[in-house]
């Protein structure tokens, strides 16, 4: 097949008839019935070589939805499922849904069985990743406890204010309000949300002076709780006026346009040894630096170690560099955490890796919720982070 990597993963995850029930019911493509009688593996070797037959046109067509199917397989994804489905499904299709042997079949579940959740399990996962990125990300604050006003004359307001700020047509406009749940970083439990997802077609005036358009979307996460409005786009000039239209409008009180402080990582601490508190933390083993680098000149130098490594890396580094070499005498630029998670119940041992790189860039976006509030934590109590009062235009790392 062609560049059909997440038709793949789908191939070796899936049971082989769930997939090709699901590709020739749900998405109308014209395959040979499976073998009843082979196995497994030999019933995904007959599927890849049918998959692989088809125009490049159709391998594209069902590449694009096991994309979408795989984004929520990831740790943001499942957090996201985890924290729509409680809401949403009856008892009958929570049993069915709890019964399915791996993530990649809940998914498949989703799409076939709730499709507006599986829609608003997407734009709630991709506004968790973006509220990550200093790049995209503003966050405001706003007055606690409100309630959306859901009435047509108010959604129609919205809907015609927020076309004005971005500029396009009423009809090239989709909006999504949902609630859903997320794990709070701070307390550890879980908070009500309010979902605003926006997706319109923007005009692009190519070389060719000819008119193209793309998708372009807006995401907006209010907690009542704490009143926190977080708004993710690519386009910084819109996200304090969609932040006032949507408290102005949708919830019905005035808006200050106050932003909440962003997190900055201050880890040249590092440079010298120092001792990570684990006093409560029971599912921590230990916490190690495994790579710290700098760079002068427009030359980078990067010592690494391995977890298991006898040495720390400051004694390791002057092994290699000679005694008197000494990580403060420079200006970190990278660093690598590695941290050891203990076999606790069901939940196997593995490391976190947590990376550090510019000023304020930080891996740790992409994780689970659960480990991220073991990240952040353990970096606030090494005061590695610190707040700054404005978003920088720095892209954060994946």
């Amino acid at each position: 097949m062609g560049n059909t990597d997440n038709l793949a993963k789908l191939l070796k995850a899936l049971p082989p008839i769930k997939l090709h029930e699901f590709v020739s019911s749900q998405l109308e493509v014209a395959l040979p019935a499976l073998n009843g009688h082979q196995a497994k593996e030999e019933q995904r070797e007959s599927l890849a070589a049918a998959l692989a037959k088809l125009d490049l046109a159709m391998q594209q067509q069902i590449e694009k939805v096991a994309g979408q199917l795989i984004l929520l397989t990831d740790g943001p994804g499942q957090d996201v499922v985890e924290g729509l489905r409680e809401g949403i499904f009856n008892t009958a299709e929570q049993k069915d849904f709890n019964q399915l042997s791996n993530k990649y079949e809940r998914v498949l579940w989703l799409y076939l069985s709730a499709p507006r959740l599986f829609k608003e399990a997407l734009d709630a996962r991709q506004a968790d990743i973006l509220r990550q990125s200093r790049a995209c990300y503003t966050g405001f604050i706003a007055p606690k406890r409100l309630v959306i006003v859901n009435n047509g004359a108010v959604r129609h307001t919205f809907h015609e204010q927020v076309t004005q700020q971005l500029g396009c047509a009423m009809q090239d406009l989709t909006i999504h309000i949902f609630m859903r749940r997320r794990l709070d970083l701070q307390s550890g439990e879980e908070i009500d949300l309010y979902q605003i997802s926006l997706h319109h077609n923007a005009s692009l005036q190519s070389v060719s002076s000819k008119k193209t358009s793309c998708m372009q979307s807006s995401y907006l996460t209010y907690e009542p709780a704490s009143g926190e409005l977080e708004v993710s786009s690519e386009t910084p000039e819109h996200r304090e006026i969609l932040a006032r239209i949507t408290v102005d409008t949708l919830f019905r009180q005035p808006f200050s346009g106050q932003k909440i402080p962003l997190k900055q990582y201050a880890y040249q601490r590092l440079s010298e040894s120092c001792l990570f508190d684990l006093s409560e933390e029971d599912s921590v083993a230990f916490v190690k630096v495994t790579e710290l680098g700098y760079t002068e000149a427009d030359r980078t130098l990067q010592v690494k170690t391995w977890v298991n490594d006898t040495e720390d890396i400051y004694t390791a580094a002057k092994l290699m560099l000679g005694a008197k070499f000494d990580f403060r005498k420079h200006r970190l630029t990278y660093a690598k955490l590695s941290i050891r998670l203990k076999k606790i119940g069901q939940d196997r041992a593995r490391i976190l890796a947590v990376i550090l790189s510019g000023d304020n860039r930080c891996n740790i976006k992409a994780k689970r919720e659960k480990d991220r509030k073991l990240c952040e934590r353990l970096l606030t109590k090494l005061q590695l982070i610190r707040e700054i009062g404005e978003a920088m235009p720095v892209e954060a790392t994946d």
